[in-house]
């Protein structure tokens, strides 16, 4: 509901990103930033792979933004298909539609003032050229997951970065 706390972690350090991962069962350094089902945001705030910082936090801060309207009970689906699975809801967005905004988020540039502030987002929804590029090797080797077997993906399901992409697309 507007007005309700967002909450935003940026962690410095990878140790501490780490360890509240852990609390949702990511391994260690698989990934440099998550989005609970609550609407809780942690990222790992250094640089870290192919993505700036600024990207991720993007990235999950839609997640946060999108899901935080309504959420459905869990449906017996998820418990069956994810085995340990404990989280009592899920978003209403679609998995592959969610990923693929949030990703499309990936492409914006952070301007900052002259105190290193962060003033404004540009180029939000830009063509990502590391995400078309992988697409495009997918599909011209014909390697490609289905559409609809990464449609059909649901929260708690192993998704290969190829699902990703083909999300993205």
């Amino acid at each position: 509901p507007p007005g309700s706390p967002m909450p935003f972690w940026l962690h410095l350090g990878r140790k501490e990103y780490d360890r509240q991962a852990a609390l949702y069962e990511f391994p260690a350094n698989s990934t440099n930033g998550f989005c609970t089902t609550s609407g809780e945001v942690h990222v790992y705030y250094r640089k870290s792979g192919k993505l700036p910082p600024e990207a991720t936090a993007m990235h999950e801060g839609f997640h946060q933004y999108c899901h935080r309207p309504v959420h459905y009970p869990t449906p017996s689906e998820v418990y069956e298909r994810v085995p340990g699975y404990k989280v009592a809801k899920i978003p209403t967005v679609p998995l592959w539609l969610a990923e693929g905004m949030a990703m499309n988020m990936e492409s914006g540039k952070i301007q900052t003032d002259h105190n290193g502030i962060a003033v404004s987002v540009e180029d939000v929804g830009s063509v990502n050229v590391e995400r078309l590029g992988h697409l495009a090797q997918l599909l011209n080797s014909g390697r490609a997951p289905s559409v609809r077997s990464t449609m059909n993906l649901i929260m708690g399901d192993q998704i290969s970065i190829d699902d990703y992409s083909v999300m993205w697309g």
